[in-house]
This record gives C-alpha cells, structure tokens and sequence, in this order.
C-alpha cells in the first residue's frame, strides 16, 4: 500500500520529525543496540497493525 502525503502537511512535517529523531537516536548507538532497536521498532509496527485492524 502506498500513502501519497501532502509536501508541508501537518502528517508530513511530524513524518519528518520521527525520521530526524530516529536517525539523531541510532547515530548514538552501538551495533547491538541498534538491533535492540529495529527489534523494537518491528514489533511496535505489528501492534499498531494489529491496532488499526
């Protein structure tokens, strides 16, 4: 599924705020812990599909 987003939307600019942090976030991180964190951050995805459904 693709989701098409409005340049400037207010969905856009908090998109753009999550992806700065998280990459302001795993820059700080070791290899391990950037694992730890894409492991996190796969099943947060699963419960919020889960939650969506």
């Amino acid at each position: 599924m693709f989701l098409s987003v409005k340049r400037n939307s207010q969905y856009a600019k908090a998109l753009d705020e999550v992806v700065r942090a998280g990459d302001a976030l795993t820059d700080t991180l070791t290899e391990k812990q950037k694992e730890m964190f894409e492991d996190y951050m796969t099943a947060q995805r699963e419960v919020n599909v889960l939650m969506d459904c």
